[in-house]
């Protein structure tokens, strides 16, 4: 079984907000290279936002994301990877 480590988590968290931006819905797919290996996050996702905006003026910052449904795998040369991957692990980092 892979663990799935901090770096990881915050790697797919950045490019999940990144796809997210300023949406209170996302049903998508995100990519990205980790350590030699693919990694995939496929999800379903309410988006739950603050009443007020963030001082910075960048919108209403997340107050809860809520999977409709999510699958993540890890794929190295080809083979996929067991992975102990939690969403509420990565929900602590969507959630400011």
């Amino acid at each position: 079984m892979t663990e799935i480590s901090d770096s990881v988590y915050r790697a797919v968290a950045g490019r999940l907000l990144a796809a997210i931006g300023r949406n209170d819905y996302f049903n998508g797919r995100i990519e990205l290279d980790i350590d030699g290996c693919r990694a995939s996050l496929l999800a379903t996702l309410i988006i739950y936002r603050t009443p007020l905006r963030s001082p910075e003026g960048t919108g209403r910052p997340i107050a809860d994301v809520v999977p409709v449904w999510w699958e993540f795998s890890l794929w190295n040369q080809g083979e996929e990877l067991l992975n102990d991957f939690s969403f509420n692990e990565l929900r602590k980092l969507l959630v400011l």
